[in-house]
């Protein structure tokens, strides 16, 4: 497997990468609770100097992507979420399905 070459981000984007993620959670958590709202995530194609940013961008992005090893959003969402939080999260996607 190729292993990409990421482009490092400067000053500007590791700020706005910092603004759009909760590290106050673990990415795990925050994929439970947020990945439905992610239509786009393009944040794991940078190198972030801040290690735990980058390391918290980088699991982010592969939960979301559903890449080999990582827990699917529904088996976060099992883990995380009581069953009201599922269902507010249920109702929400069909919601914006409807639209």
């Amino acid at each position: 497997m190729t292993v990409p070459i990421l482009k490092i981000a400067d000053g500007f984007r590791e700020e706005f990468a910092r603004s759009q993620v909760d590290l106050r959670q673990t990415p795990d958590e925050y994929a439970a609770r947020e990945a439905h709202k992610f239509l786009l995530f393009d944040l794991d194609d940078y190198s972030y100097r801040d290690q735990e940013l980058h390391s918290w961008i980088h699991r982010f992005g592969a939960i979301l992507r559903g890449v080999e090893g990582m827990p699917s959003i529904e088996e976060l969402r099992l883990r995380y979420l009581s069953q009201s939080e599922r269902d507010a999260i249920a109702r929400e996607q069909e919601n914006d399905e409807g639209l």
